[in-house]
């Protein structure tokens, strides 16, 4: 694709195209928003696509031949850089030299040289980013970049990587965001060598950064959700805030004992379809949404229940908790209990949707095997009654609430608390697992509608 760059008659003025994050993970919903984000990228008529890393998560052949299959249409060359989930597997480095090359490569078109470096953080094989010693370029790529652009004629110079640098906490509460290790280092070439542009994603947002002569920009919304911690600050507003009231704890009349979530959003009531006044922030393109999203942590212990409303931009929380069963009570009586509680709430909250948390297989199957019987309970409730259902991998879920897919479950507790307007954490876990659930859902509706009605 450089040769192919270098090769093409020289015309001023030109552009091109970066977008980072289109494919941490497989999701077909996140391959839709890409493929839609493609078009777009193609009627500008660029001089190429730059994809910044995270597009082929975890890094196994076969994602990277899924991508290659996803850009096959696209009529200008595209240029890859790496990103961590790129090497989530073992084999990660393999796969990637065998599809693109090289990590730290170079090539100019007229008056301007384009360097791609390695700014992956992480380490091979690994998913976790240790966020207290976030790593970008590695004395490897330093090297690389200090040779290139010491021999390159061209007086414009433009970086394209991973991580952006993390700027003294730019990026908090997400310090995994931006690299810290070798930043001065990184910073000192960037300012020795001119450049003018350094083209970063791995951060889910949309960020342009001005440090010494040098814009910094961050495009890591190329099909991952963006993080919504930054969602009302990039759009000029920000969901409003204010004191929690308590909600009483009553016992669960299916047998099981409930355990409310302490406390609901302000002045939100126990009833369907409640009218809310105000979006965090004025819609852009994508229609508003209002929706009301019931999100279950199935277990046949314990199944946490969240119900969120989502008008525009804003959310609250309707209803939340836990039901219980005995482990000494029959399995299908427990099962019962689940599915009576279940039915309860769809009959009062009347939602659009079921979103529940997709059955993952670990070490242990026998619990995964009850954790299917109480979610097949849970899909029944939903079915008898003609709502749709939709799963997500703990990975979307935590992506859609953190922006990150590695998020620690205390951050998805205080995002959760964060996007809802409670007063305290959500608890017990469960629910605020539930909850997490439900916000994916109700983050993507908007999207997934935009994207039903134009086709994609």
């Amino acid at each position: 694709m450089a040769a192919r760059i270098e090769s093409a008659p020289v015309r001023y003025p030109f552009s091109f195209v970066v977008a980072g994050d289109s494919g941490a993970w497989p999701d077909p919903t996140t391959d839709a928003i890409f493929c839609q984000l493609l078009r777009q990228a193609a009627a500008l008529d660029p001089l190429f696509f730059a994809s910044l890393g995270d597009f082929a998560g975890p890094g196994t052949p076969e994602r990277h031949a899924d991508y290659l299959r996803l850009v096959e249409g696209l009529p200008v060359p595209n240029v890859c850089a790496v990103g961590n989930h790129d090497r989530d597997d073992p084999g990660g480095r393999d796969a990637w030299a065998d599809v693109h090359g090289p990590v730290n490569y170079e090539f100019a078109y007229g008056n301007t040289r384009f360097v791609v470096l390695d700014a992956a953080p992480g380490e091979l094989g690994e998913i976790d980013i240790d966020p207290e010693h976030v790593a970008g370029p590695g004395d490897e790529a330093l090297a690389f970049l200090d040779h290139s652009l010491q021999a390159a004629p061209e007086p414009n110079r433009i970086v394209l990587m991973h991580a952006p640098p993390a700027f003294g906490g730019r990026l908090a509460p997400h310090p995994e965001w931006g690299f810290d290790v070798r930043e001065r280092e990184f910073l000192e070439l960037v300012r020795r060598h001119e450049v003018r542009v350094v083209c970063c994603a791995h951060a889910l947002l949309f960020d342009h950064h001005v440090h010494g002569g040098t814009h910094f920009v961050t495009s890591g919304g190329g099909g991952s959700g963006l993080c919504s911690h930054f969602r009302g600050l990039l759009r000029g507003g920000g969901a409003a805030r204010g004191p929690g009231r308590a909600v009483p704890r009553r016992r669960d009349r299916g047998g099981g004992r409930r355990r409310d979530l302490r406390p609901c959003a302000p002045g939100v009531r126990r009833r369907p379809h409640r009218v809310l006044r105000e979006a965090s922030a004025p819609a852009h393109r994508i229609p508003p949404v209002r929706m009301i999203v019931v999100g279950i942590d199935p277990g046949t212990a314990n199944t946490g229940y969240g119900v969120v409303a989502r008008q525009g931009g804003r959310m609250v929380a309707l209803d939340g908790g836990v039901v219980q069963t005995s482990a000494g009570a029959d399995p299908a009586a427990r099962l019962a209990t689940i599915h009576a509680r279940v039915c309860e709430l769809l009959d009062e909250h009347r939602p659009e949707a079921l979103a529940v948390e997709e059955l993952y297989f670990g070490a242990n199957v026998r619990s995964a095997i009850a954790v299917g019987q109480a979610r097949g309970v849970v899909l029944l409730a939903a079915g008898q009654r003609g709502i749709p259902c939709w799963s997500y991998t703990p990975q979307q879920i935590k992506g859609a609430v953190c922006g990150s897919g590695r998020a620690a479950k205390d951050q998805v507790q205080r995002m959760v608390q964060t996007l809802l307007s409670l007063e305290e954490l959500p608890r017990p876990d469960h629910a605020a697992d539930a909850l997490a659930v439900a916000i994916c859902h109700a983050n993507s509706a908007p999207m997934r509608r935009a994207l039903a009605g134009a086709g994609a």
